[in-house]
């Protein structure tokens, strides 16, 4: 009773974070292979479309989905075009920390051969 809804809303934030992250990586590395390491606005911007989806419909789904439906489309709309706005308006920074380390690193990599799947395990 102290807590309320606060294990549910930790729930729902762990779950969304994990599924959002993990769809956000999957389209991170399809799209860098599919452009061939091209267009870095794109798979930021398209990768955090996916994600952001995700996460934002896990999380008020699990917390909201009590709420009449209107109320929840609006609240899920507006929290997905908040995130997805921030990650326009971060590009610029995103390009200059990516270039700060592939020049220290002298590295980029692309995920060839990777299997998408979280549940492997490899013993």
């Amino acid at each position: 009773m102290v807590l309320g809804s606060t294990p549910l809303i930790v729930m729902a934030s762990i779950l969304a974070y994990l599924g959002g992250e993990f769809v956000n990586s999957i389209t991170l590395s399809v799209m860098k292979k599919y452009t061939k390491g091209k267009w870095l606005f794109s798979r930021t911007i398209g990768s955090t479309i996916a994600g952001h989806l995700v996460d934002t419909l896990i999380f008020m789904f699990i917390v909201f989905g009590k709420l009449p439906a209107e109320v929840l489309a609006q609240m899920i709309i507006i929290q997905y075009v908040f995130k997805v706005g921030y990650e326009i308006l971060a590009t610029p920074l995103t390009y200059w920390v990516i270039d700060k380390i592939k020049r220290y690193e002298k590295l980029d990599t692309f995920d060839y051969g990777i299997k998408y799947n979280p549940f492997e395990l490899k013993i």
